[in-house]
């Protein structure tokens, strides 16, 4: 009898056995949660620069020797009074601090959901920070190559945690079907190919509205192209959905109740976030138009204003962000990670940091609504809500 000598496994035969994809699983996780201490420390960078700028900001307003008294002529052609002026001065001063701030909670609140779910919080903190560096980029200039470094350093880290998350996911799939006679589940690059539909139309929208912006100098027309290119996306994103889609929009014996409660939700998010900017408006300028929303550049017509200020967001915005990508990503960070997600994505689309963090409440709302419900058509609804408030109250002063 005869007995076959000891002999060493390759690293390939390694790898192929249960305690090789369990060490192999360990360390795609471990570069999936190393993104975590990158997103906390971009977060206290955000809110350190930013302090940084605000003490710089208010040392010039106090050394320009502005007198109260005293009427300066702006840029625009208008005038204000020297105390008018410091005080929106000193305003804008704090309200950037503000907006530096949110951005920070965002990404250290990124950074500790990375050590839960090693997927989406990754991606989402990618297209917020380049959507805040495209924004500065377009906004000042000088600051493109600022931090330029720390900007290639946190792109790459992103993207490596991403794909060690899928790679994770992979892993953790085929320790778990090991025993299917259909064999392992899917590789991270066809998980990859799920999650690519919701990045390429978060960047094409994102590019559309920045190109018109620059292109377009009329604020009516630009906000209107903004939207078609927005509707455009969606349908293409919703396209190839039709199986998540169809159960969403069935109607069910509850809809027409979600629906009613939705209306009435409507205006009391409306109440809410107007109080709000028309508090933060305010202070800031005294007298000129108000900042509440998108509706006041529409000088076409109240048709327009409905069309372009209330329904078509209503539409295409829910069946992009609840329709599709909410559950999408609930198939990777669960039902509360899926709203936060496509919560933080909804207000960074809107491409303006002063409305972000009250539009990411409107879109945790959104979603809430979403998932409690189980259908698109409250969310629809309160959405188309919450603009026709803001057109009925820029159209004819009320609210």
């Amino acid at each position: 009898m005869t007995h076959d000598a000891p002999r060493f496994l390759a690293d390939g035969e390694i790898a192929a056995t249960r305690v090789g994809k369990r060490l192999q699983l360990e360390r795609a996780a471990r570069r999936a949660r190393s993104a975590s201490r990158w997103l906390v420390a971009a977060g206290a960078l955000t809110i350190v620069s930013g302090l940084a700028v605000y003490g710089s900001q208010m040392a010039s307003i106090r050394a320009a020797g502005i007198v109260p008294a005293e009427r300066y002529l702006l840029e625009d052609g208008t005038t204000l009074r020297g105390d008018e002026l410091l005080r929106a001065a000193v305003f804008a001063t704090r309200f950037r601090l503000a907006c530096n701030a949110a951005l920070a909670v965002a990404f250290a609140g990124l950074g500790l959901w990375t050590r839960r779910s090693a997927i989406v919080p990754p991606i989402i903190a990618l297209l917020l920070w380049v959507t805040v560096s495209v924004l500065d980029a377009v906004l000042a200039p000088e600051t493109i190559l600022q931090g330029w470094l720390f900007k290639i350093l946190f792109v790459a880290v992103l993207v490596a945690a991403a794909k060690a998350g899928l790679q994770a996911r992979q892993i953790a799939g085929e320790l778990v079907r090991a025993h299917v006679p259909h064999g392992p589940a899917a590789g991270w690059r066809a998980e990859w190919r799920n999650l690519r539909a919701i990045i390429v139309f978060y960047v094409a929208v994102a590019g559309g509205i920045i190109a018109v912006a620059l292109a377009v100098p009329n604020a009516a027309a630009a906000e209107m192209v903004s939207t078609a290119i927005v509707a455009i996306a969606a349908c293409a994103l919703a396209a190839g959905q039709r199986e998540i889609l169809r159960p969403a929009l069935l109607l069910r014996p509850s809809t027409p109740f979600w629906c009613l409660l939705s209306f009435a939700g409507g205006l009391a998010t409306y109440r809410l976030i107007s109080f709000l900017v028309r508090f933060l408006d305010t202070s800031m300028r005294a007298g000129g138009d108000d900042a509440l929303g998108p509706w006041r550049p529409y000088a076409h017509g109240l048709a327009l204003a409905l069309l372009f200020g209330a329904v078509f967001p209503a539409v295409f915005e829910e069946l992009a962000f609840r329709g599709v990508i909410q559950p999408r990503l609930q198939r990777y960070t669960g039902p509360a990670g899926a709203v936060a997600g496509a919560a933080l994505m909804f207000g960074s689309l809107h491409m303006n940091l002063g409305s972000f963090a009250h539009l990411t409440i409107l879109g945790l709302a959104l979603g809430l609504l979403r998932l409690w419900s189980g259908s698109l058509w409250p969310p629809m609804v309160l959405h188309l809500s919450h603009n026709l408030w803001g057109v009925w109250s820029d159209r004819f002063g009320a609210g």
